[in-house]
């Protein structure tokens, strides 16, 4: 039996653009498939199966034909069995108007950086399983390169998510479950040191979440209500660039 895919690219094109994705995606654990034009989606649409959870379509799809290229997938997306995403340069309003309508939610405006690409595949994704986010509060993806102490040692790492209350660090030597470290994030009022306890690791064995950095989860402790303030802000404001 062929393995699910996880993924659809859409793309009305023979431009090696969704080819690039693609390669991206599977680089980073995902499953992909792809439709070129409308048959080949309704192809996939017929399967007993549904093959995929989160669908991409390409901003290059011209605006005259973009509702009929997609329209099998539309109850699907209304229903919420698969997530939209638009990808590539942000359109003209009346585009993502028009997006909005036929049940895209989430986009991935050009540049994309791999972190900001991961992140909305597996919100997408997790929002059509039906999983209910396990943190009340909102997340979003970043791409900071920020160190950590740890230990009596300092480390590189990057920020992969970040919410008001914690955030997800993508290092290739995280710290065991229930440490505690600091971690320096650059703030509106420079670089601040946060104290932190790490409450999850994604390492390499039989545990580990294929599609999401090595690294760990930490919650923040005692945050100020300052910089409590600051983080909300931030994550408010990336994720609004994250939607269509």
């Amino acid at each position: 039996m062929a393995q699910q895919c996880e993924v659809l690219l859409i793309e009305d094109t023979s431009t090696p653009s969704a080819w690039f994705l693609g390669h991206r995606l599977c680089s980073m654990g995902f499953r992909t498939a792809q439709a070129r034009n409308s048959d080949e989606l309704t192809r996939l649409m017929d399967r007993p199966d549904l093959p995929f959870r989160a669908a991409m379509v390409s901003t290059s799809v011209p605006s005259e034909r973009l509702s009929q290229f997609v329209a099998p997938l539309r109850q699907h997306l209304v229903a919420g069995e698969v997530t939209g995403l638009a990808v590539g340069r942000a359109p003209a309003p009346e585009i993502r108007n028009r997006l909005r309508e036929m049940g895209f939610t989430l986009a991935l405006w050009h540049p994309c950086d791999d972190h900001t690409l991961r992140f909305q595949v597996n919100q997408a994704v997790a929002r059509a399983r039906g999983e209910k986010a396990a943190r009340a509060e909102l997340r979003a993806p970043l791409a900071w390169q920020v160190s950590v102490h740890a230990g009596g040692r300092r480390k590189k790492a990057q920020v992969y998510n970040l919410s008001k209350r914690g955030a997800f660090l993508e290092t290739a030597r995280p710290s065991m479950v229930g440490a505690e470290i600091n971690v320096e994030l650059p703030l509106p009022n420079g670089r601040t040191p946060l104290p932190a306890s790490v409450v999850h690791t994604n390492v390499p064995g039989n545990l580990l979440s294929p599609c999401v950095p090595i690294g760990m989860g930490i919650r923040f402790t005692d945050p100020s209500p300052t910089v409590t303030d600051d983080l909300a802000r931030i994550v408010e404001e990336r994720s609004l660039n994250l939607l269509v």
